[in-house]
């Protein structure tokens, strides 16, 4: 466990309690494992340097001048509260459809009725595409998780594109069209 050494925080102490061990910050790492659960919860990627700027922060809130965030706090921190680095199991991009969207989504089957219609368009012009996309997986963009949970999931809109999208089309006449494939990353 990591017990404090003399410093401005055990010296705002009681006596009765400066005379025997050390205080642990249990209170304070409470609060940070809280803000990192939070985090997590709502399906951010969590790295090191955030817990320490989290436990910073928290330091600061509570007028803990001398408290540092060091590498070796971190990692006894991490192996106290059985936060392990993972890979994400799940990423995606968080978005929302508008009303515009929807309204837009259920007019079109009947919008390219009529068009078909009224232009008598042949068969072979009639053309179905569909996509599909996949996941690369980038091992680098690692996210902290407690130990022990199985789906980890990121949730991230600004996340660089790391999926590729296969492209499949055919006419109505049967053609079948060459696959096309858009790699990003």
């Amino acid at each position: 466990m990591n017990r404090l050494t003399p410093t401005a925080y055990t010296l705002r102490l009681p006596a009765k309690i400066k005379s025997g061990k050390k205080p642990l910050l249990s209170d304070m790492e409470e609060e940070i494992y809280r803000r990192f659960d939070d985090a997590r919860k709502k399906g951010k990627r969590v790295q090191e340097c955030d817990i320490q700027r989290i436990a910073l922060q928290v330091s600061k809130e509570r007028g803990i001048k001398d408290f540092k965030a060091t590498r070796s706090w971190l990692y006894r921190y991490q192996e106290r509260h059985s936060i392990v680095q993972r890979s994400p199991t799940h990423a995606g991009k968080k978005f929302s459809m508008t009303e515009e969207d929807i309204e837009k989504e259920a007019q079109f089957p009947d919008m390219v009725e009529e068009i078909v219609t009224l232009n008598n368009t042949p068969p072979s012009r009639m053309i179905n595409f569909d996509e599909t996309s996949g996941k690369l997986q980038n091992s680098h963009k690692k996210t902290l998780s407690p130990k022990g949970v199985k789906d980890v999931t990121v949730i991230d809109p600004n996340a660089p594109q790391e999926n590729f999208t296969v492209g499949l089309a055919i006419s109505a006449d049967g053609y079948k069209f060459s696959g096309r494939g858009d790699f990003q990353g």
